[in-house]
């Protein structure tokens, strides 16, 4: 009897939890499942963690790519959240939002973080 519970509640569990690939390919309130976490499963993010520099047209490009896991309130996703700073070719900064990555990130573990 003990078995069977214990299956029971495992079974459960993991029907609540969709890879997303699955729900990439899936039609909203058609073919989705009811997911409560949509789950990294594959690792498909963590290609994109890093920071990644380009330049085109004279402008310097630096992207920051953190990954964030189980965030959310009714349905928890594993996402990523990207910055940005763009300089031109002097060394001036046009646009940089770099450092609301660490400020962000530190909000978000402050607020996801099971106390």
């Amino acid at each position: 009897m003990l078995s069977i519970i214990c299956l029971a509640a495992f079974t459960g569990c993991i029907g609540q939890t969709a890879s997303l690939e699955t729900m990439a390919q899936c039609i909203p309130s058609q073919t989705c499942p009811n997911a409560t976490y949509v789950k990294d499963i594959n690792n498909s993010l963590n290609k994109y963690i890093g920071t990644w520099k380009d330049n085109r047209d004279g402008k310097n490009y630096e992207f920051n790519f953190i990954k964030k896991e189980n965030v959310g309130e009714n349905q928890k996703w594993d996402m990523l959240i990207g910055r940005v700073k763009i300089t031109n070719a002097n060394g001036v900064v046009e646009y940089d939002n770099l450092i609301l990555l660490i400020l962000k990130s530190n909000l978000l573990d402050l607020i996801f973080r099971k106390i």
